[in-house]
């Protein structure tokens, strides 16, 4: 097994991020908090695809209104990560992850409901959907 050495100080602030004294799990949770590929711990279903309709509209707000799919999927993915379980980090046979078809099936649900629109590879967050996201406390 690989060593790491770490000062008293990033140990610490380490285990704070992590909420745990388990090494491992807080440098898990720091990885899957800046994107990297290592699938978290987690085991049991799948999200579920309305938890990802507070995320998609938060990264449009913050990206002031409107963002490429490929943005707010990145974005999405990061905010979620450690949310997600290892369910949602599998490849689906059609070679994508199951994640970003959540994501992408959420959105549509999203634009049903008048919440989003999309436009040539562009999201936008509606009027009713800055509402929504205003009124779920966002």
């Amino acid at each position: 097994m690989p060593q790491v050495h770490l000062s008293e100080t990033a140990l610490a602030r380490l285990q704070k991020f992590g909420k745990t004294d388990n090494v491992e799990a807080a440098l898990r949770k720091l990885l899957d908090k800046v994107g990297a590929d290592e699938t978290p711990a987690q085991h049991g279903p799948a999200l579920r695809r309305s938890a990802y309709h507070l995320p998609i509209l938060r990264v449009l707000q913050e990206r002031g209104g409107h963002a490429a799919v490929g943005q707010v999927l990145r974005d999405a993915e990061v905010r979620m990560s450690s949310d997600f379980t290892e369910l949602d980090w599998e490849t689906l046979d059609s070679g994508g992850p199951r994640r970003q078809k959540n994501i992408n099936l959420a959105a549509t649900t999203l634009i049903n409901r008048g919440y989003l629109l999309k436009d040539r590879g562009v999201w936008e967050i509606t009027a009713e959907g800055r509402s929504y996201l205003q009124s779920q406390g966002s």
